[in-house]
């Protein structure tokens, strides 16, 4: 899928995180002004469907990214007008998001759930291009490695759905004879 929509979905999934957290406060103030009738009759079902789909969001985009990765928790700091996040573009690997701390530059491939961390440079704007230029020529390089060793598995693994069983001529020989005679 292209960088558009990951972000998107990125995105979109941040923002009813967000909704979630916001129904879950109206909750909690309702609960203290609402008597118990009303509630069970106009609050019930709407806040535990809300609440479940909050703690699922929630452990998908916060918990399991992981500790150098930006999840959903952290959507609003990768707005494209927040001036620490920028876009890289690879002409092979596509686009990348670079963040730019005070004293170093992590490098994300955005993901649909999260950005995931790929290395961190230091703040060095003269080398800064290059090395990050040869990181992502390196993963390029990498992934074509796998590709090729993927396709002479694959290659194999034909090779020996295409074979007839035989191991000698002899064997092969004797079985068309024999069913020939048949």
């Amino acid at each position: 899928m292209n960088f558009q929509t990951k972000r998107f979905v990125f995105y979109t999934f941040s923002i009813l995180l967000l909704i979630g957290q916001i129904r879950l406060g109206h909750f909690m103030f309702n609960l203290c002004h609402v008597g118990n009738q009303g509630f069970w009759m106009a609050w019930f079902l709407p806040i535990i469907v809300s609440f479940l789909i909050f703690i699922m969001v929630f452990f998908i985009g916060v918990i399991i990214p992981g500790k150098e990765n930006i999840g959903w928790g952290d959507w609003h700091f990768t707005l494209p007008h927040y001036k620490s996040f920028k876009k890289v573009y690879h002409s092979e690997l596509g686009y990348f998001i670079l963040y730019v701390g005070k004293d170093h530059v992590k490098l994300f491939q955005q993901g649909w759930f999260r950005l995931t961390f790929l290395k961190q440079f230091s703040l060095e704007p003269e080398y800064l291009q290059k090395r990050i230029k040869e990181f992502l020529d390196e993963k390029y390089q990498e992934q074509l490695r796998k590709k090729k060793e993927e396709d002479i598995i694959k290659s194999k693994i034909k090779k020996i759905k295409d074979w007839d069983g035989f191991l000698d001529k002899q064997g092969k020989r004797d079985e068309k004879i024999n069913q020939l005679l048949k």
